[in-house]
């Protein structure tokens, strides 16, 4: 019986947790078409075709996202936040620790029990607490009252909490592919180098020099779209279906969308070696 139960598991399960993870990439990959439709004004309907391009697409906010992870140590507020946490977990830790000590411990008893004494003092603090007896009698008779008088309101923070639970992963989707187009699309100082077989194998060989040390310059791939011979588009590569594919120019700011269908793609950019060059010198405008 248990084998047939890890068995009807196995077979509920596993397809359950794929279909689930399929939807779950669908709309982080939705999230990246809206992030790209922001960011280069390209429809987002043009930049999907079937559900595997947003599965394809939510690749963007994994990248973006390990890049906000990466810089979230390094904010001011976080590290206010860290202090500001660790002095709480302190402060709470103290707490405990007086709460199991008893030279603590009573004098704060004693204390409550003086308050206690000065507010039973006060007049009217006998019908109060007569009130609060009764309430806690017949606590079970203000059910419907309560329940029919908020069940409008939590009503609406239903439809609010189930409209933002399915909103959450295309913002997520939304957040991480911006970080990702800015930095590693628009930001990039150079395109993806065109190397050589001498040249990569020149290029794995040598040291690193200090100046390639302390660059950080990023490179992006940048792509030439080829028909009947001439080239009829080149930019950086920002996102491509089985049908199209966008190209960015960072010159010009054009933003292109063309078949694929028909077409070659090549690698556009400078040599290895040039490149290499281009970084190293100092003072030199890209």
């Amino acid at each position: 019986m248990a084998e047939k139960g890890l068995i009807r598991g196995l077979v509920i399960g596993v397809p359950s947790l794929v279909v689930l993870g399929a939807a779950s990439l669908s709309m982080l990959g939705y999230g990246a078409a809206s992030a790209i439709e922001s960011r280069f004004g390209v429809p987002t309907e043009l930049t999907y075709d079937t559900p595997l391009d947003l599965l394809h697409l939510s690749s963007h906010a994994f990248s973006g996202w390990i890049e906000i992870a990466d810089e979230i140590h390094t904010l001011e507020n976080f590290k206010l936040l860290a202090i500001v946490m660790a002095a709480i977990g302190l402060a709470i830790t103290l707490v405990f620790i007086g709460s199991h000590t008893p030279k603590v411990r009573e004098p704060v008893i004693k204390a409550g029990s003086s308050i206690a004494l000065m507010l039973s003092k006060i007049p009217g603090w006998q019908f109060i607490q007569r009130g609060r007896r009764w309430l806690r009698k017949e606590i079970i008779s203000f059910i419907p009252l309560a329940a029919l008088s908020i069940a409008p309101w939590l009503s609406i923070f239903a439809m609010k909490t189930v409209l933002i639970l399915f909103a959450l992963l295309p913002y997520l989707g939304y957040v991480g592919p911006m970080k990702q187009l800015q930095t590693w699309i628009v930001s990039a100082e150079h395109c993806t180098p065109i190397g050589s077989r001498n040249e990569r194998l020149i290029l794995s060989d040598l040291p690193k020099t200090s100046a390639q040390q302390e660059n950080k310059s990023k490179a992006t791939p940048c792509l030439a779209l080829w028909r009947n011979g001439s080239m009829i588009a080149e930019g950086r590569h920002v996102a491509s279906t089985g049908s199209t594919i966008i190209l960015f120019d960072p010159v010009s700011g054009n933003v292109t969308i063309e078949p694929t269908e028909g077409s070659s793609l090549r690698l556009h950019g400078l040599s290895a070696m040039t490149l290499k060059e281009l970084i190293e010198t100092p003072n030199t405008d890209n």
